[in-house]
């Protein structure tokens, strides 16, 4: 019988970044620095499923440095929601795919409800990454404490009527 798989499969590879990295050499986007560059900060949400009651964002946009501070309604009024994902196809699978595609619209930043612990829910721009990091954490965020159940199908989700519970 023949190979089968990539001859890579289960064989040790020679790694062609270590040196580059290992001595020092290796660049990052972190370190890249252009003029005028500004740092951003994503607040995120510590739960999985809650109704956004305030984001308060007031002592961040008066810290030293910063040059905005956003929460998802703000930025709602600035920019579109976008579609989940940005799925494009290419012309010849549209018509070998037979099924709808669900594609919602997508605000960049939660503004209602968080959907998932991390969803960005404000964000804060800086003349520094370190500003901008310590004037994230001066946003307050107003999430109840209790918001049932997180629903983990997205079937599930479609089908369930907003109830309000949060």
């Amino acid at each position: 019988m023949g190979d089968i798989g990539p001859p890579y499969v289960g064989r040790s590879l020679l790694r062609r970044e270590d040196k580059r990295l290992l001595t020092g050499q290796g660049q990052f986007i972190a370190d890249l620095v252009l003029p005028r560059m500004l740092h951003a900060v994503f607040v995120r949400s510590p739960v999985a499923h809650a109704r956004i009651r305030a984001v308060d964002l007031a002592r961040a946009a008066a810290a030293p440095g910063v040059v905005e501070a956003l929460n998802g309604s703000d930025l709602l009024q600035l920019l579109p929601p976008v579609p989940e994902g940005q799925i494009s196809l290419p012309p010849k699978w549209t018509s070998v795919i037979q099924h709808k595609f669900l594609n919602p619209q997508q605000p960049l930043l939660a503004h209602d409800k968080v959907r998932h612990v991390g969803e960005a829910i404000a964000v804060v721009v800086a003349e520094s990454r370190d500003l901008a990091e310590d004037a994230a954490e001066l946003v307050v965020v107003h999430l109840p404490p209790d918001c049932g159940p997180a629903v983990a199908g997205t079937e599930d989700d479609l089908a369930r009527p907003e109830t309000g519970i949060c």
